[in-house]
């Protein structure tokens, strides 16, 4: 067996959680608690007498803030690659142009 490509995250757990059965669905929340990085852990409060959706609802807050950083970063890194790529298309067609005027006048 290989390494897996990435590392595995929360969310990724979050996401196989969905297939697991539990008697009260909080408590797949409340596992998942147990994983997170301490300062995500802190604001994620076992507290039965909330509802599913407002414990989702918080979960899903809390780790859009912890991974705010990488989704910047990657929204970041994505609209330099694309301004580069248009770069490079801007002057391939530039010296296309350049190309086409050194070749048309002889002929």
């Amino acid at each position: 067996m290989g390494k897996p490509c990435r590392e595995v995250t929360i969310l990724d757990q979050a996401f196989d959680m969905r297939y697991r059965r539990a008697t009260d669905r909080r408590d797949m929340l409340f596992a998942l608690r147990s994983m997170v990085p301490e300062e995500m852990r802190e604001n994620l409060v076992v507290n039965y007498d909330k509802s599913v959706d407002e414990l989702y609802a918080e979960f899903f807050k809390e780790v859009e803030k912890a991974y705010m950083g990488e989704m910047e970063f990657v929204r970041v890194s994505e609209k330099e690659r694309l301004d580069k790529i248009a770069e490079i298309e801007r002057l391939n067609r530039e010296e296309s142009k350049k190309r086409q005027r050194s070749y048309g006048g002889g002929w």
